[in-house]
């Protein structure tokens, strides 16, 4: 930024380093975000192209049902935990540090345990509950479920100590060796691939793990000498942070579900393929916007407790780019994607192209409640969450059952982007009721400000663009607000 507009911003309230932190936060999510989206999206293609479609469908309820199962092994704490980690790492409480990991590691082993257990039972009953469902299919996810415990763990203690380049890595690298085994696969593999093909996912997983492991035992060997703090501290934190995160999460979950439960109910597991193609595309679009909400998460609970104004404008400012970002991405997406599916996905997924056109309104609403969640937590209101998660699962189930006899797959783009408009009206109004000053002017979404244009030309400074050329774009800019 060049130092008039670093005199700009300071002036009106957001520090530069402030714009920064969350431009550079963004990047960083998001460049980690597509990395794993692109071998994800891979993967998809292979597998919806090798399969056929009720096959695809039947592996797709397999991983929906792996989703809602792995909610129960840490309930979404590790945000949480992950917080504590580093505010008492940083107080050089080690004692209470120590005390964290072994709780949380206590509880993911006992957890996972368990539900691999119930997997393991599931195998038994498997046909006669489900046909779709095959014997080895239940047990590679109660597999899949016991490492998926080990991943939580390691992710939580790599965020807690600033790790999150190993993070990224363990991410990647997963999504890499799932990608490298079903080229593998397809190519040796002939018979009985609809049901192996499960396997995949919880032998990259196991590898990737390893492979970032001597990192964990570097960061435990710092504490290993350490005496740990009582638990009375570890149960105090449940108490007090965990409580409505717990019951919130396995709701929150069970929203995502929904559609594919239903429609698999009604319309059987081709239907399923469908949505999951469409919802694996719109997800490359929504990762954009997801990533501000990352990099604006901490910032807004460090900043909330010293300054209600500069809070505020972060958060109307974040929402207002947010906004129109979803506004290009809608336009691209709508022209793109029906070459696009076609080309990648073959014409027997055509369906999947007008639903995710109908997703991609979906942008609007994420671009304003992003930056909700975070807001909610630095205003310790996690009780708003458990009861956005609890009338949106209703919604959701009353929207689609309702429509999906006479919309068929559509219904799930009218359930989910009326829930979102109900989930935003519940959050602003919670909102609004605790702290009055983070209201949304909405006036200043649209409006273009001197703020907004000083962004622009620095941005267009950053990638090159001569002062001749920034004046001339600043020049017109004047004269068509003239």
């Amino acid at each position: 930024m060049d130092a008039n507009l670093e005199l700009f911003i300071e002036e009106k309230g957001l520090e530069k380093k402030t714009l920064s932190r969350i431009a550079k936060g963004s990047f960083i999510f998001f460049t980690g975000d597509l990395l794993l989206m692109f071998t994800q999206f891979f993967t998809t293609i292979i597998l919806a192209r090798t399969l056929e479609q009720q096959e695809y469908g039947s592996l797709s309820l397999a991983l929906s049902i792996y989703s809602f199962s792995s909610v129960f092994l840490g309930f979404g704490l590790g945000n949480m935990i992950s917080s504590n980690i580093a505010q008492n790492r940083e107080k050089r409480q080690f004692d209470i540090v120590k005390r964290f990991i072994l709780s949380y590691s206590k509880m993911l082993i006992f957890l996972g345990s368990l539900i691999f257990l119930v997997f393991i039972t599931f195998s038994f009953f498997t046909n006669t509950i489900n046909a779709n469902l095959t014997k080895i299919m239940s047990l590679s996810i109660g597999c899949y479920i016991m490492l998926s415990g080990f991943r939580n763990f390691l992710n939580t203690i790599f965020y807690g100590f600033t790790y999150y380049k190993i993070q990224i890595i363990l991410g990647v690298t997963e999504s890499l060796l799932r990608l490298f085994i079903v080229i593998i696969m397809v190519t040796f593999i002939n018979r009985g691939l609809n049901s192996t093909i499960i396997l995949i996912y919880p032998v990259s997983l196991a590898i990737a793990s390893l492979i970032v492991t001597p990192h964990l035992m570097k960061i435990l060997s710092t504490i290993r000498t350490t005496k740990s703090a009582p638990s009375s501290i570890w149960k105090k934190a449940l108490k007090e942070e965990g409580f409505w995160i717990t019951i919130g999460m396995p709701l929150k979950q069970l929203q995502a579900q929904l559609p594919i439960w239903i429609l698999n109910h009604n319309l059987g597991t081709k239907s399923i393929a469908v949505y999951s193609i469409a919802e694996s595309i719109f997800s490359i679009f929504s990762s954009i916007l997801r990533s501000i909400e990352s990099a604006t998460f901490p910032i807004i609970s460090e900043k909330s407790g010293i300054s209600s104004k500069e809070t505020a404008e972060i958060i109307q400012r974040t929402t207002k780019y947010a906004f129109w970002i979803a506004i290009l991405l809608i336009l691209m997406g709508w022209f793109f994607m029906p070459y696009f599916i076609n080309l990648v996905f073959s014409s027997k997924y055509s369906e999947s192209t007008k639903l995710c056109q109908f997703f991609l309104f979906r942008l609007i609403v994420i671009a304003f409640i992003m930056s909700q969640r975070p807001l909610l937590y630095a205003l310790k209101s996690q009780k708003v969450l458990f009861y956005k998660y609890l009338i949106s699962s209703f919604s959701v189930f009353f929207l689609m059952i309702v429509s999906v006899s006479k919309f068929g797959i559509y219904s799930t783009a009218i359930a989910i982007i009326i829930t979102g408009i109900v989930q935003n009206i519940l959050h602003w109004a919670s909102i609004t009721k605790l702290n009055s000053n983070f209201k949304i002017n909405f006036y200043k979404i649209i409006h273009f400000d001197e703020y907004d244009l000083s962004v622009l030309l620095a941005i267009l400074k950053r990638l090159g663009f001569t002062r001749k050329n920034i004046s001339k774009i600043k020049n017109n800019i004047s004269n068509s607000k003239g």
